[in-house]
């Protein structure tokens, strides 16, 4: 694959953007035992969207990542679940 300018110019409008994610999240240092670093990643879906169902779709989206080399993910889980004021609870039972 040859590499071009538009992909060098690409490649750097990617590390920029991600430079500028990047200064947005907050650093802490674990207390804990464990060799890891943990990335929390805020994802939006619709209001109209469940819970198992946003949880399928993240699954999926990591799957996609599985014969990636380039990517080094050990794990992913989800831990948080926070619905709009106009979600419709009752939907979720279903």
């Amino acid at each position: 694959m040859a590499i071009t300018n538009t992909t060098r110019l690409s490649v750097k409008k990617d590390k920029e953007k991600v430079q500028d994610m990047s200064d947005n999240v907050y650093d802490l240092t674990s207390t804990s035992n464990e060799d890891v670093n943990k990335l929390t990643v805020d994802f939006t879906f619709m209001s109209k969207i469940k819970k198992v169902d946003a949880i399928a779709q993240i699954d999926k989206l990591v799957s996609l990542a599985d014969d990636n080399a380039d990517i080094k993910l050990i794990d992913h889980n989800p831990t948080f679940w926070e619905k709009s004021q106009w979600y419709d609870a009752d939907e979720e039972a279903e």
